[in-house]
């Protein structure tokens, strides 16, 4: 306590959830800030997880790109390469599930 009193702001304003008094308003808010921890989690697992799809899938275009600019005139350019490429798309849910 004596080292973090920087986090006095948190403790003292945070809502604190009474499971004897019913649905209060300090209750309804502990819940949806606790929710929303999550789902913050899990958006930015998520986001992290296509930004290495998507690095990995640049390296690859130019791993694909190296070789096609090997085989000369009849190799293909990088808009044709890029247009046959789908990325799959993420949501939240995807992180619910594992």
């Amino acid at each position: 306590k004596f080292n973090t009193s920087f986090l006095n702001v948190f403790w003292y304003n945070s809502p604190v959830p009474s499971l004897g008094q019913g649905v209060t308003s300090a209750n309804i808010m502990f819940f949806i800030i606790y929710w929303l921890i999550f789902v913050g989690l899990a958006l930015q697992a998520s986001g992290a997880r296509m930004s290495r799809q998507v690095k990995h899938v640049r390296e690859g275009i130019q791993d694909q790109l190296i070789l096609e600019q090997a085989k000369g005139a009849e190799g293909r350019t990088r808009p044709q390469i890029e247009e046959r490429i789908v990325i799959p798309r993420h949501t939240i849910l995807v992180q619910y599930f594992p």
